[in-house]
């Protein structure tokens, strides 16, 4: 009984951090884009990501592209079954505040995708992916 209350702490505890926003890290901001993808969680990608300027999308033509990007790389990973693990690597700072990295996402099938992202940049005080487009 003790380990499932402890269980179920810890679980409720996850679930508050992973629900808050900004990212402490580059590593952090690109896995929680590439889950939201792999989810086909578009709004929330659209929510978490900033355009060239820094600012939230609020073009809804630029959204309407980045649906249709993010819908497709989605769809694309769906493919390839159950995420088994997701990890970054080569991780570069440009300055203090822009960096790059990949995410590799490995799946059930086999399969090994490689997304770099290149451009993430602390902004307020969160490292947010920034889209160029």
């Amino acid at each position: 009984m003790k380990k499932l209350f402890s269980f179920l702490l810890l679980s409720a505890f996850l679930g508050f951090v992973g629900c808050s926003s900004g990212s402490k890290t580059p590593e952090d901001a690109a896995i929680r884009i590439a889950k939201y993808t792999i989810d086909g969680d578009i709004d929330k990608v659209i929510k978490e990501v900033r355009d060239r300027d820094g600012k939230p999308f609020g073009d809804k033509e630029r959204i309407a592209l980045m649906n249709q990007k993010l819908a497709s790389i989605s769809e694309q990973w769906k493919q390839n079954g159950e995420v088994k693990a997701i990890r970054t690597q080569n991780l570069e700072y440009k300055e203090d505040t822009k960096a790059s990295v990949e995410v590799v996402v490995e799946f059930s099938n086999g399969a090994v995708e490689t997304e770099r992202y290149s451009n993430i940049w602390l902004i307020d005080g969160e490292w947010r992916v920034v889209f160029m487009f």
